[in-house]
């Protein structure tokens, strides 16, 4: 967890105790300004020690050794191990907003979102010498420039606000803040896919843990649901009532074609075991769920400023499909204003409770059904552009554009509830549950509810049929 200028690593278990370590950056500000944290991300795949990126408000990545930290005397806040790339800004100055490893390189690769726009894969390269094997950064005039990719320029959608690398490592997900998610192929750079808001910039976005949608959430309190095959927007998720700040896909609960799995969703998740071999060892591989046209089951989590937590149990049809890509189809005509339209329809995609009633029980207290008016005419900063200026890819049908309201296939959460105090920040799944954050500086656990009764039917009538 990142607070001021402070790094602080606790135990998952006991996040009531005092952190293990603190990795203090007021000792890392170089000419760019002061080292404060933005983001992290961590890999457990990395062949050195390197598994640790740290983003910083002057653009540069600190990459560390969480192992080596750990090792050190708990007294110490220095970074024990760190190499620093973008030096002083120097391929980028802007914010850094977003990290992410890419999976299969070995902790070799990674990408890193800026605020002006640019999207960088880096490509760590710490040459053979002895001595450049591990830099710190009060000697960044020895640091080696790795080759950098840029996936996106900057400037492109007036910015980013957050970025996620699809589970094979072949796409990255770019969140903008004129309300566009641009999907490019990596390592290449290519806009592919992507979709328009229905309103304001987009904060956050996930990839589903077999690579097969995107979701992506901002100003407009919603969560679109995007199908890479589908080319469209196949389910939107109605019930934050501000604007969401963290998405996460549920790979434990993630459709799959094996008795194990069905029985493990139900069960609500794994143990200590599962949790530390990760979703294959638990029968819920990302990459085993199946491409066939049946219906498929996901658990997703948002997060927002409404201080909020929200489940959302989408099943995803074959009729549903058909249905958004109509809409999708019909709505792509440059005659049509693609600006807030009419209430929205009955729900066309069934997920959560329903009709707005949600039938799921958890441990912790929750708020059930739809809950809260979308609040489409908030008031936008002046630096980002006008949201209802479509880019010039809407015209190529690379971007698919927003669907008027009657139009939305609607989601209600299976749980929500107001879990912090403060406005949240992130959210987290493990197999034992979920982690969520807040702007207070607080973290908190939280057990794994079951899927919705209308997710475990769907789910289990799409086995039987496979028989």
């Amino acid at each position: 967890m990142n607070t001021q200028q402070a790094l602080y690593i606790y135990n998952s278990q006991m996040l009531d105790r005092e952190p293990l370590r603190v990795v203090d950056f007021r000792q890392l500000g170089g000419t760019a300004g002061p080292a404060f944290p933005t983001c992290i991300a961590h890999t457990a795949a990395a062949a050195d020690e390197f598994d640790l990126a740290v983003g910083l408000l002057t653009g540069e990545v600190v990459l560390l050794s969480l192992r080596a930290q750990l090792r050190a005397a708990a007294s110490n806040t220095r970074p024990v191990h760190s190499m620093c790339l973008n030096v002083d800004g120097s391929s980028n100055a802007s914010r850094c907003v977003s990290l992410a490893w890419l999976p299969g390189s070995a902790g070799t690769a990674f990408v890193a979102a800026h605020r002006d726009g640019a999207v960088l894969l880096y490509h760590k390269v710490v040459g053979s010498s002895s001595d450049t094997k591990l830099l710190a950064r009060s000697s960044s005039q020895n640091a080696l420039r790795p080759p950098i990719t840029q996936l996106q320029a900057p400037g492109c959608g007036g910015g980013v606000n957050a970025a996620a690398v699809s589970p094979d490592g072949q796409l990255v997900a770019a969140a903008c803040r004129d309300g566009v998610l641009r999907v490019y192929a990596c390592p290449g750079g290519g806009l592919v896919a992507g979709f328009k808001s229905y309103y304001g910039g987009l904060q956050c976005c996930a990839w589903s843990p077999d690579g097969r949608y995107v979701a992506a959430g901002g100003e407009d309190d919603l969560v679109a649901v995007y199908g890479l095959a589908e080319h469209c927007v196949v389910a939107y998720c109605q019930g934050h009532t501000a604007w969401l700040s963290g998405l996460a896909f549920d790979p434990w609960m993630c459709h799959t074609d094996g008795e194990q799995q069905l029985k493990a969703a139900a069960d609500g998740g794994g143990g200590a075991a599962a949790e530390a071999a990760g979703p294959a060892a638990s029968g819920l591989s990302a990459f085993s769920c199946s491409s066939g046209s049946e219906d498929r089951v996901y658990r997703l989590a948002s997060v927002g400023q409404d201080c909020q937590l929200a489940l959302w149990d989408v099943v995803v049809t074959e009729e549903a499909v058909a249905a958004a890509q109509q809409a999708s189809s019909a709505n792509a005509s440059p005659e049509r204003d693609h600006r807030p339209g009419l209430p929205p329809s009955p729900s066309k995609l069934r997920g959560g409770g329903g009709g707005g009633r949600s039938s799921s029980r958890s441990s912790s207290p929750a708020k059930r059904g739809g809950g809260g008016a979308l609040s489409m005419f908030r008031t936008r900063s002046g630096s980002a552009p006008d949201p209802g200026a479509l880019p010039a890819a809407l015209a190529t049908g690379i971007i698919a554009p927003p669907l008027p309201r009657a139009d939305w296939p609607l989601v209600t959460p299976a749980v929500q509830l107001r879990c912090h105090p403060e406005p949240l920040s992130g959210v987290a799944f493990t197999a034992a549950g979920l982690y969520t954050a807040c702007h207070g500086s607080a973290v908190r656990h939280w057990q794994r509810p079951p899927l919705t009764p209308t997710a475990q039917v769907r789910r289990i009538d799409s086995l039987q049929g496979m028989a």
